[in-house]
């Protein structure tokens, strides 16, 4: 079965209603990968035009409350998903793509002891260059920030130093 499918019989059975608005939540989080909450909005828009940004986000924070979704922040953005299973992520530092990446064995990670805190979940991201952009040579802006921000450092020294 969908997994839309599967969580609109676990919201049923729990005897939540499924307005057409968070069916088509469900049906976009099951089509798309990794998706952004304002990724979600805009295409639930498409469908619903009157539907709010409250409305989405109230739908995807309580989906995640029940446990039917889960929530990844990855490069300053909220990202969701409807793979529960253990799994880590794969990062692409040039388009931004997002896989899920299933490790052999074991998918824990030993924190120790962290004083203070306790732990609700570890996620590992792995970060590289995908296929695509090692294939098309592709730079995203951000790969170029670097280099501009230390040109600016670097003036800024020979600036005090001329001084």
């Amino acid at each position: 079965m969908h997994p839309s499918g599967l969580i609109e019989q676990q919201l049923r059975a729990r005897g939540h209603r499924l307005t057409p608005q968070r069916r088509a939540i469900l049906e976009f989080l099951a089509s798309a990968s990794h998706p952004s909450a304002e990724e979600i909005h805009r295409a639930i828009n498409r469908r619903f035009p009157m539907t709010s940004r409250a409305t989405t986000y109230n739908t995807l924070n309580w989906l995640c409350r029940q446990g039917l979704l889960r929530e990844i922040y990855q490069g300053g953005v909220r990202r969701y998903e409807t793979n529960l299973d253990p799994h880590h992520h794969l990062v692409c530092k040039r388009c931004g793509k997002l896989e899920d990446l299933y490790a052999r064995g074991s998918t824990t990670v030993a924190v120790g002891k962290l004083p203070g805190w306790t732990v609700l979940a570890v996620d590992v991201t792995v970060q590289g260059i995908c296929p695509d952009c090692q294939a098309s040579g592709a730079r995203k802006r951000s790969d170029k920030r670097p280099a501009r921000r230390a040109a600016r450092r670097s003036d800024i020294i020979s600036q005090e130093v001329r001084k």
